[in-house]
This record gives C-alpha cells, structure tokens and sequence, in this order.
C-alpha cells in the first residue's frame, strides 16, 4: 500500500511529465504551423498574429481557468476528471489540425477553429495543474514539488532546438499524433492523486512576517522579468550566439539556458526553504541582471556560455520562488486565481515579445538593452519589496 509521500511524489512526477509533455507540443506547433497555414491557402504572414492570438487567449483564460479549479475543488475536490476532459479535448484539437491541412485544403476557417479549440482547453494545464500539485499531501515540500514540475517545462524547451532537426522533412501528422496522444495518455494518470486535504491559511515562519502589500507586486515584477526573459531567450540569444559560431551550432549552445534553469532546480528548494522565497527572488533578480550584461557585452564564446548559464539559473530562482510566494501570499483570491494570474503575466510577456519582434521587427539587441533595463527596475523594486521580514516569507 502506498504512503501518502509516496503517492504525492509519484504525482508531482506525473505532473512534471504532463509539463514536458505539453512544452512539446508548442514546439511541434511552431515548427509546423506556418506549413499547415500555407495549405489551407493562407499566407505565412498571418503566423505571428495569430501567434499572438494564442498568448492573449491564454491570458484570458489563464485566470478563468483558476478561477474554475477553485470552484470546482471547493465543491467536490474533484479537479482531475475535469482536468482530463479538457486536456482529451486539447489532444483531438491538436491532431485535427495536420488532419484539417491535409484532407480539407482551402478551409482556413476550421483551422483557426481547431486552434482556439486547443488553445482554450490546454490552458487547463496551467493554473489548475498547480491547484492540483498544490494540494498534495505529504512529501515532497511544496517547494521541491514545483522545482521537480518546472524541470520538466526546462527538459522540454532545452530539446526543443534538436526536436527542430528530428522532424525534418517528417510528414506533421506524425509528430502532432504522437505528441497529442502522449500528452492525453499522461494526463489518464491524475485520477491517481490522493484525496485532497482541506485548505489551510498560510501562516508566515518563525523568522518573519506575511507581506502587507497587494500580490499586484509580485504580479508586476513578473511580468517585467518576463518581457526580459522573453526578449532575451527566444530573440537575442541567437544573435549573440552568432556573433562566434555558424547556424549549426546553435542547437548545441541554445539549451545553456535550460540547462542552468534546471540545476537551479536542485539547489533552490533549499535556499527557499532556509530563507525564504522572497530573499530567494531579490538575490535572483540582481544576479540575472549581471548575468544579462555578462551576456550582452561577452567578448567571447566561453564568457557568453557562463552568462547564459547563469542567466538561466537565475530566472530558474525566479520563477521558483515567486511561484512559491504566489502560494502564500495574502489576498482574497483563491488559490487558483492567484496562479491564474501569474501565469497571466507569463503570456502577456510572451505577447509583447511576439508584437515587438515578428510585428514591429525590433531590432534583437535593442530588445536584449530592454530586456536588461526591465531585470535591473525589476531588481530594484524587488529589493524595497523585501528589505525586511517580508524576505523571510513563504520558506
């Protein structure tokens, strides 16, 4: 019979995996959409607005989705049915749209349909995935649960440039079904998390007090650090890169990153745990502001390696950390609103940085000077924000 530690860690674990999972299918998605838009007649200039659609759509539904995991969980603390329903729903949508493409061309209309579909029922594994992890009794600390989940969204984006190579020339029913149907199979497997507990009143540590202010701070700086990761990750990087090497060694340079992202993953629970994830966010704040000059002035391959690195452990921190505070911070949202909400943040950074780059053509280092201006105000606030007690919150 399985313990109640064993049974969270093994659904933490799934989780992680349904997040892995799903940062896939985005990169099937961008690989071949431009393709499928072409075949049901429509020009590839309609890929970065419709792409934006995508982030707006998730900021909507981002909040309405946690929203209705509160309401579900505090009616009949059965979310995962749900979450399954949804996630099947955004598995058939994604296959019909090579399907769609391929059997009835000259039909955009239904492809665009097929893609709001997906877009609208896969945000189910945002915000209420969390609300799940979040409820989970027993061990893993809370914080090592969503360490573990954001290690699989890091292992999925650090592939991501090679999943680029593997597919080429790959017809895309293949990669969108197999994709589709992991991803549904996975999400088969939350009906296994035990009962969830009733909700506690978060209460602050023996070194320091809860916050006074709105989670609105937290929310801002999100979404400042955001737009720089944003800018810098998916825009800058490539440029700086090629300052030194060819196109064809940037997928064995691109994952740095996530690399660094992912053994934050390891040490971070920790430092949280012992200081608390406000000291944890303000340290992380300054450190990726020097990592991002590192990378914006390195004179070298070797240096911009150890920037990038750096950077992505520091972003790694962040969003470890404020996603922790998130938890505990005092508001009258619920659980899921307040994680509805910062993921919210999430996408409209991703949707700037679309607007900014595919639509205004912003130059990528002039985006890199923005995004290490946005690191450096985010990183200022950050430490008004916790000069005190309040650095100790959320341990």
């Amino acid at each position: 019979m399985q313990t109640a530690d064993s049974s969270a860690q093994a659904a933490t674990l799934r989780i992680a995996a349904i997040q892995f999972l799903f940062m896939i299918t985005w990169v099937v998605y961008g690989i071949y959409f431009g393709d499928l838009l072409v075949s049901v007649g429509l020009d590839r200039s309609w890929l970065a607005a419709i792409f934006l659609f995508d982030q707006l759509v998730f900021a909507v539904m981002d909040p309405l989705m946690g929203v209705w995991a509160d309401r579900i969980e505090a009616q009949t603390r059965h979310l995962a049915p749900l979450v399954i329903a949804f996630n099947l729903l955004a598995a058939a949508a994604f296959v019909a749209l090579p399907l769609v493409a391929a059997y009835v061309p000259g039909t955009p209309e239904l492809l665009l349909l097929a893609t709001a579909v997906w877009v609208v029922s896969a945000s189910v594994l945002r915000a209420p995935l969390f609300v799940l992890l979040d409820r989970l009794p027993g061990a893993p600390h809370q914080t090592t649960r969503l360490a573990q989940v954001a290690a699989g969204i890091a292992l999925g984006a650090a592939i991501a440039p090679f999943i680029g190579l593997w597919l080429k020339g790959v017809n895309p029913l293949l990669p969108f079904l197999l994709s589709s149907a992991a991803l549904a199979i996975a999400g088969f497997s939350l009906p296994s998390i035990p009962p969830l507990p009733a909700r506690t009143t978060p209460t602050p540590d023996a070194a320091g007090a809860l916050p006074s202010r709105p989670i609105a701070w937290v929310f801002g700086l999100t979404l400042l650090l955001a737009c720089g990761f944003q800018f810098h990750a998916f825009v800058a990087s490539v440029v700086l890169y090629r300052q030194f090497v060819g196109a064809e060694t940037l997928p064995w340079l691109l994952p740095v990153f996530w690399v660094g992202f992912s053994l934050a993953m390891i040490v971070v629970p920790r430092w949280v745990h012992q200081h608390g994830a406000g000291l944890v966010l303000r340290n992380a704040t300054w450190l990726g502001s020097g990592a991002l000059l590192v990378c914006l002035s390195a004179p070298s391959l070797p240096v911009l390696v150890a920037g990038q690195a750096l950077l992505g452990a520091s972003w790694g921190a962040f969003f470890l950390s404020a996603l922790r505070l998130v938890r505990v911070w005092p508001t009258r949202m619920g659980n899921g609103l307040a994680m509805g909400g910062w993921f919210c943040m999430l996408s409209l950074a991703a949707a700037g940085r679309i607007t900014l780059d595919k639509l205004l053509k912003v130059d990528a280092l002039v985006l890199e000077t923005v995004a290490l201006v946005f690191w450096i105000v985010a990183a200022t606030v950050a430490w008004k924000l916790f000069s005190r007690g309040e650095r100790h919150v959320a341990a």
